[in-house]
This record gives structure tokens, sequence and C-alpha cells, in this order.
């Protein structure tokens, strides 16, 4: 449940951002759907569209990137740690965390 508010936060947050923040919009080049999800069924898809960020619950069949957690805790404990990009890091190593793409590119270069 908690990872599910964490999720609905960032979405609302980066929503947002988009629409008010001139900074933000300037980061978002191009259009794509992404997915952060657990294996225990919390998932949410973010969409970029027209430089503007919307977010809805659930899996979108089109994504091009998903970032899979283990079990939501897992995704919580990382969304939540002072070093997350590393806390990323050491969970792609342990296989807590895994990054599917829809295209055969590297991953880390779909954002």
């Amino acid at each position: 449940m908690f990872f599910r508010i964490i999720l609905l936060v960032v979405g609302l947050a980066l929503s947002l951002g988009s629409r008010l923040s001139p900074g933000v919009r300037s980061q978002l080049s191009r259009d794509m759907i992404f997915v952060l999800e657990s294996l225990n069924g919390v998932s949410r898809s973010f969409v970029i569209r027209g430089r503007r960020i919307s977010s809805h619950s659930g899996v979108s069949a089109d994504a091009e990137c998903t970032l899979r957690f283990r079990t939501s805790a897992i995704g919580a404990r990382i969304f939540l740690a002072k070093d997350a990009i590393g806390q990323l890091i050491t969970g792609f190593g342990s296989l807590d965390v895994e990054c599917k793409t829809g295209s055969p590119v590297n991953p880390i270069a779909t954002f």
C-alpha cells in the first residue's frame, strides 16, 4: 500500500512539474510511456506526450521501458533512500530490480 501511495505522489508531482515548470518541460524532449511496477501487483504508468506528463494506475501495453521491483517493499525502500541511485544499481545487481525495454536499446539510454 505504501509503494502505491509513493507512486501516486510521484505521478502527481511530475504532472504538476510538467505543467508549471519550464525547466521540467525543457527536459521532456520526446513522447514515451514508462511503467514502474512490483511483482506483487502495484504498478503505475507514466505517459510523456507533448512535453507533459500524466500517470494512471496499471500497466500500459505499449510501454517503452518497465522498471520492475521484486516486491513493493523493495520499491518503497529504494524510492525513499538517501542514495536512491546507488540502491537502484545495487538492486540491478541483486536482481531485486529489473528493467525491460520494448526495443533493443540500452535501458539506461531510454531516459
